[in-house]
């Protein structure tokens, strides 16, 4: 008599895959402020999500911090993809914008500002698998401006490195209907 194990049922789907959106951003050490000596954080706001980075000083080891955005659902299906088209005259341009705030000292005083379109954050399409050695990476500087003062020149420049990363969403669970201790006989 032979015994087959129970297997598990599968979910197979002849959908179009539909995927999230990943947002890794690298923010660097500003340059160029004239408080060098002065260790700074940045609170960076997309889309409504907002972070925080941790203190970035002119050391080596603490001068990049990542964070991480989420974009769940079909409405942020263009999100970060570069799109090639004219606008008539009748058309208004919406852009998306990462906006950064640059803080200084112990109870974070707001000195500098930078808003930033997605679009500018970064030249490559969003893919499954991005291929990324942070290492090797030159990071975009894009200018900073001041709270105070003369607000039409930058006061430095806030590097960043972006990459957009796909991740495929489940649309339905997996069922098992798999027996631990059950065989089943073959006749």
């Amino acid at each position: 008599m032979q015994s087959v194990k129970p297997g598990v049922d599968k979910c197979v789907s002849t959908e179009d895959p539909e995927f999230d959106k990943h947002l890794h951003i690298w923010i660097y050490t500003p340059i160029g402020l004239k408080f060098d000596k002065m260790d700074v954080s940045c609170t960076a706001t997309l889309l409504g999500q907002s972070q925080e980075t941790s203190l970035l000083s002119k050391d080596k080891s603490s001068n990049v911090c990542k964070l991480n955005y989420i974009f769940e659902g079909p409405e942020y299906k263009s999100l970060g993809c570069r799109q090639n088209f004219i606008l008539s005259g009748d058309e208004e341009e919406t852009s998306e914008q990462l906006e950064v705030t640059v803080h200084s000292g112990s109870d974070r005083n707001i000195f500098a500002l930078s808003a930033i379109s997605v679009d500018d954050l970064s030249d490559v399409q969003p893919t499954v698998k991005p291929d990324v050695d942070i290492s090797s990476v030159s990071p975009k500087p894009f200018p900073i401006y001041p709270i105070e003062g003369d607000t039409t020149m930058p006061c430095g420049y806030l590097p960043i490195h972006c990459i957009w990363e796909l991740k495929q969403r489940l649309k339905k669970k997996e069922k098992s209907t798999d027996c631990d201790s059950a065989l089943i006989p073959l006749l």
